[in-house]
């Protein structure tokens, strides 16, 4: 993740973060879904560590740009309300965070269950289809879709520049005063 940090950090910056983000989602669905086509087994180590590697990748674009896209969120509500935001908006973020990685891993959890897996025990097609589902495919599924919905974020980097403008001169005149 690491060695690829620059280049999402040089993207990010010039085609926009919401773009790049939403683009790097939806390119990293498939990678999702690919992993439930590899079969078990000796000859399933080098498919693994490239799809690892590649999923590795994508979320360094994810934790360059969330922060970030955040603290534009965090300049828009200031700007609208006039009053600082950003302990509030950070804590909520963290806070959805919290509950959807609880919830997600409970929904793929119960997804499972409901196709009949049963841990250390022999399962037909139906259950492993359902592990498949619930642990690769539905994963795949809804990264695509938060991918398209970053694609349609309103604040675009010329929205964001007069954002932070406006936020710049109140500062300067509330310093004035």
């Amino acid at each position: 993740g690491f060695l690829v940090s620059p280049l999402w950090l040089w993207l990010l910056n010039r085609y926009g973060k919401p773009r790049v983000w939403g683009w790097a989602l939806v390119a990293a669905a498939p990678s999702s879904v690919i992993i439930w086509f590899i079969e078990p087994g000796p000859a399933a180590l080098v498919p693994s560590i490239l799809l690892s590697a590649l999923g590795t990748g994508i979320i360094a674009c994810h934790m360059a740009a969330a922060p970030s896209l955040l603290s534009d969120i965090v300049d828009y509500a200031s700007l609208r309300s006039r009053s600082r935001k950003a302990a509030n908006i950070f804590a909520l973020s963290m806070i959805v965070n919290k509950v959807a990685l609880a919830c997600g891993a409970g929904l793929g959890l119960m997804i499972v269950g409901l196709f009949g897996y049963a841990p250390g025990k022999a399962n037909d097609t139906l259950a492993i289809f359902g592990l498949a589902f619930g642990f690769s495919m539905l994963p795949g599924l809804l990264i695509a879709t938060g991918g398209l919905f970053l694609l349609r974020y309103p604040i675009s980097r010329k929205k964001q520049d007069v954002i932070r403008k406006r936020l710049q001169q109140r500062a300067a005149r509330l310093a004035t005063a």
